[in-house]
């Protein structure tokens, strides 16, 4: 009965994905010594597989500490924070992650997952030239890992994108209303306008010149690729609303499949610097 082995116990059984026979574990170690910080981690690990982020954050930050999961802790509330869109945090975790040592315990593609969120969240920042840095140091060591190859051709070091970083962080009421403005000057009148659970955008427009038909509109206020399978939930969406194409809007870019699909379903795709490009139209005082 010695909470370090019942905590090594929990950590084979997490490995072994019997989760159950994990949190037993974990919290006799706890039972036998409150300061059983491998313990807190495996149980913040599955706090946070079943979605309760809360008890997950206040679990893995005490975790911060130890010295066999310290980069794992920092890991998973680096990813927490990021989806939380807590910017703020994500950086301070996501850095913590990208320096602290790897143990014995620890895989070594950690490294490099470390190094990928972090560079997430300085793109989200729009910290352009250290994102660049980051996604080119994994592409260097790490050929082929995830989207950084695309990233880094979606990045440009030396840019800095004045008004999307407003767009990004205002309020859901004048998103609403700069989202409106950007549709307005791209020639479109707004049919209808919904603000989704996770802070986006899905509306149904009408070219005020062309046609009275309705397009299909998703607004996404984030630095990610999008990918196929988000052109095909427009597509779906552009089918359940009757409309006869679309317009996916993102302040971030989309993979060259994202693109190829896109032509196919006679979607319009508008990136990073169109966005920009419409904002600075739409916010610039006028003269």
């Amino acid at each position: 009965e010695h909470a370090e082995s019942f905590a090594n116990l929990a950590l084979v059984y997490y490995e072994q994905a019997e989760y159950t026979k994990a949190e037993n574990y974990a919290n006799r170690a706890l039972r036998h010594n409150e300061g059983m910080v491998d313990a807190r981690y495996i149980l913040g690990e599955l706090a946070f597989k079943n979605n309760d982020i809360d008890t997950a954050i206040e679990l893995l930050e005490r975790a911060s500490i130890s010295l066999n999961f310290q980069k794992s802790s920092a890991f998973s509330l680096a990813k927490i924070y990021f989806h939380k869109e807590d910017m703020s945090e994500a950086e301070h975790w996501a850095e913590a992650a990208d320096k602290a040592p790897r143990s014995g315990f620890e895989s070594e593609d950690l490294e490099w997952d470390c190094k990928y969120i972090r560079g997430l969240v300085m793109q989200s920042l729009e910290k352009n030239k250290q994102a660049y840095d980051i996604f080119q140091d994994i592409l260097k060591f790490k050929p082929g890992y995830k989207d950084v190859a695309d990233r880094l051709k979606s990045i440009d070091p030396e840019s800095e994108n004045e008004f999307i970083k407003d767009y990004i962080t205002a309020k859901s009421d004048l998103f609403s209303t700069m989202s409106e403005q950007m549709l307005n000057e791209m020639g479109y009148d707004i049919k209808k306008i919904q603000l989704s659970g996770d802070g986006n955008l899905t509306m149904e427009v009408k070219n005020r010149e062309l046609s009275p038909s309705s397009l299909a509109v998703f607004v996404k206020r984030n630095y990610d690729l999008i990918n196929e399978d988000q052109i095909k939930a427009l597509r779906k969406f552009i089918d359940a609303s009757r409309s006869h194409g679309g317009i996916f809007i993102n302040t971030g870019d989309f993979t060259n499949t994202a693109r190829e699909l896109a032509a196919k379903f006679s979607i319009e795709l508008v990136n990073s610097d169109r966005v920009e490009s419409l904002l600075s139209k739409v916010l610039k005082p006028k003269k």
